[in-house]
């Protein structure tokens, strides 16, 4: 079964029409994809060993 999980995908379309994957990324903790984890790095502490309960 598919079960997608967020992150991002770049594709390319060759001469012949086909379209190939590039590269892709995965989002999680600390990616720069989520602007939050930067702000938590700026608090007394930042965001030391703390994670997130709940992850794909």
């Amino acid at each position: 079964m598919f079960r997608p999980l967020p992150g991002v995908f770049t594709f390319h379309k060759v001469k012949d029409g086909t379209i190939v994957r590039v590269a892709n990324a995965r989002f999680g903790p600390g990616d720069e994809f989520c602007s939050v984890w930067h702000l938590f790095d700026l608090l007394p502490g930042a965001r030391g060993e703390w994670q997130p309960r709940f992850t794909c």
